[in-house]
């Protein structure tokens, strides 16, 4: 889950971004399956990857290979 704060200085990125979102429909991106929002936040559920989130791995081997980087960031 992506939790946003709403800033009313962002608030048209957060409309635009939770407008298309769930449109988007590619094997190499990771898919919205639902979004929430209060006054306050904006919650984006996304689908689970199997291995985890990309941050954590980032975190964790402090660098990724070119080819390994490549698998993840392929257009």
């Amino acid at each position: 889950c992506k939790i946003l704060r709403k800033r009313a200085k962002y608030r048209h990125y957060f409309e635009r971004e939770t407008a298309i979102l769930p449109h988007l429909n590619h094997h190499y991106l990771v898919r919205c399956e639902a979004i929430f929002e209060n006054n306050a936040e904006i919650y984006i559920f996304m689908e689970c990857y199997d291995n985890g989130a990309l941050d954590k791995l980032i975190a964790k081997e402090k660098r990724l290979s070119e080819g390994l980087a490549q698998r993840f960031f392929r257009q």
